[in-house]
């Protein structure tokens, strides 16, 4: 089943309506939809259509003020952080 791949834990995760016998259903089609089309939206974004960046090839005071955090998975500190140490040099 589809719903299975999608959201492998619908039947627990979507409520049961005691009336209207198709409403887990429909609800987790709806939510399969919009997973399927969020992560086709984040491919393009942040997958194999995302431009790609080289760390070697950023100025050294932006790269020397962000790796440690950047390699610490801390990306948006480590963005602030260049961003703070450029300023600070130029």
């Amino acid at each position: 089943m589809i719903l299975a791949r999608v959201i492998p834990d619908w039947q627990t995760a979507v409520p049961k309506d005691s009336y209207n016998r198709w409403s887990q259903r429909r609800e987790a089609a709806q939510r399969a939809v919009t997973l399927l089309q969020r992560q086709a939206e984040l491919r393009e974004k942040l997958g194999d259509n995302a431009p790609t960046l080289d760390a070697s090839r950023l100025h050294p005071w932006a790269w020397d003020g962000a790796r440690s955090l950047w390699q610490r998975h801390h990306y948006r500190e480590a963005v602030e952080a260049a961003l703070k140490t450029v300023n600070a040099e130029a």
